[in-house]
């Protein structure tokens, strides 16, 4: 007895589906649709319905319904036709479940964003990363270095105006000490009054280091060759020296410059000396030139007098001081000084007119100066000077 083969193909099994998900052409299921069973009522695509018939007229009945078409009422044979409630196939479900997941891929596909890091290298994303990292650290580097420059430039300033305020402390302190010092010095300096000058003119330099006496010595005798004096021909110098210091601890000396014609005879004389030696108390510049009787004594003591048309004109405070610097915020006294000059009043001697005109003095000019030193001093009422000199000149 032979056995039954147990290998059935999708053809012979009722609404089977091949492994490509048709039906194979040999099912029952196609033959009852090709042979007008019930399967024929669902066509392969769907077909547009006609348009309904346009409304009839008044009056007018309507038109009977039409006969369905005649392939429609046609049954399938019972002995063909597969049960219409028959459950799908597993090989159906696969193909329905594959379907349903194309369609909802299909249907996320336009919701998709793409990622715009996705073409680049990881490499090149890393060194992107570190490239801003150095950037980033360079930038608060610099924000440092800036705040410290900041720092240090105010430092610098506060530290240069506290050197400013100390050194204005320092120098208004040494100008008290000064004038304490001169205070408590004043019996220590010598006084020297100024020789006459006037009868020095027409002598030699041996008679007039005899009228001076032992306190003057000739210090040296040179040639010499002056433009506004053409006729002079020597220089001799006589110094006198004190014995002790002045008040401000400086050697205070007179000096007396002769010069000299091709004779040897005096036809002008300088005289140099500090007014501390000369006996003139402290006062300041302003007060010691504020009228005429300084020249007047000074050119009393010299043996002469100004003429009647000298005209004492007091300078003003820019035109007799002068500063380190004078566009300096805080201005450093350096020297006052103030120029007289005029002619001489005539001579009262028996000689005759034509000697008085040779051996007498007919001009000067009498400078007035305080020194307050290179470094000078601040610009106050209570400044000291450290040299306080007087220059004469008879001519």
């Amino acid at each position: 007895m032979s056995e039954k083969s147990n290998d059935t193909s999708p053809g012979d099994i009722p609404g089977a589906v091949d492994a490509t998900g048709s039906v194979p052409s040999s099912s029952p299921i196609v033959n009852a649709a090709n042979s007008g069973g019930v399967f024929a009522a669902s066509p392969a695509k769907r077909t547009t319905p006609a348009p309904p018939p346009s409304a009839p007229d008044s009056g007018a009945s309507a038109p009977a319904a039409t006969a369905p078409a005649p392939g429609a009422a046609a049954t399938a044979p019972a002995n063909t036709a597969p049960a219409f409630n028959a459950q799908p196939s597993a090989a159906t479900n696969a193909v329905l479940s594959s379907s349903s997941g194309n369609a909802q891929t299909s249907a996320n596909a336009g919701s998709f964003v793409p990622n715009r890091f996705a073409d680049i290298p990881p490499e090149k994303l890393r060194r992107s990363k570190r490239v801003k990292r150095i950037l980033i650290a360079i930038i608060i580097v610099l924000i440092l270095a800036l705040l410290a420059i900041a720092a240090l430039a105010a430092y610098v300033f506060i530290t240069q105006q506290q050197s400013i305020n100390t050194i204005q402390l320092q120098d208004i302190l040494t100008d008290n000490q000064n004038a304490s010092d001169r205070l408590q010095d004043t019996g220590t300096t010598e006084e020297k009054p100024m020789p006459p000058l006037a009868p020095m003119f027409g002598t030699t330099t041996d008679e007039v280091l005899s009228q001076l006496g032992s306190d003057y010595r000739l210090v040296k005798t040179e040639e010499i060759a002056d433009e506004e004096l053409p006729q002079a021909r020597q220089l001799a110098t006589l110094t006198y020296v004190q014995d002790t210091k002045s008040s401000v601890g400086n050697v205070q000396a007179q000096s007396i410059y002769l010069s000299l014609n091709e004779v040897g005879e005096v036809i002008e004389v300088y005289f140099v000396s500090s007014l501390d030696l000369l006996g003139y108390p402290m006062s300041s510049f302003a007060n010691l030139i504020s009228n005429k009787t300084v020249v007047d004594q000074l050119l009393q003591s010299a043996g002469v007098a100004a003429s009647a048309d000298f005209q004492f004109i007091a300078p003003e405070h820019d035109q007799y001081t002068k500063y380190v610097d004078p566009l300096a915020s805080n201005k450093r006294l350096t020297e006052e000084s103030a120029k007289f000059s005029g002619l001489l009043a005539a001579k009262d001697t028996d000689a005759t007119a034509e000697e008085t005109a040779e051996s007498a003095p007919t001009q000067f000019v009498l400078t007035l100066t305080y020194d307050y030193g290179a470094a000078g001093v601040a610009d106050t009422p209570d400044r000291h000077p450290t040299q306080r000199m007087v220059y004469l000149r008879l001519r």
